[in-house]
């Protein structure tokens, strides 16, 4: 595979993760509304597509816990995380598709 697709591949999975804890972190504030929002950390798992660094976001009470990210583990993101990552960010099963295509081959 193209080095430049793989580092595309990999800016799109990277974004739809953090936009999933993004979205997992406000659920926790509206449930928590005793603490807030706090920035972010870094992270740095090993996916199919090789090595990213996520920003992690935070709680002031540091109860937050992304349901995507083990805790204190070098993950690796596997195939099915990756389609289930493009599913809740919405992307279209045609661009699914491709990805996969361009991952596994034809």
């Amino acid at each position: 595979m193209n080095n430049l697709i793989i580092t595309q591949l990999l800016k799109e999975f990277k974004n739809m993760i953090e936009e999933i804890m993004i979205r997992e972190r406000k659920a926790y504030l509206e449930k928590n509304r005793e603490t807030r929002a706090n920035g972010y950390y870094l992270r740095s798992p090993k996916t199919i597509l090789g090595e990213m660094e996520l920003e992690v976001p935070r709680t002031r009470d540091g109860g937050f816990k992304p349901s995507i990210l083990p805790e204190r583990k070098r993950i690796t993101f596997l195939l099915d995380d990756l389609i289930r990552a493009m599913f809740i960010a919405g992307v279209s099963a045609r661009r699914t598709g491709e990805v996969l295509k361009e991952l596994v081959g034809s």
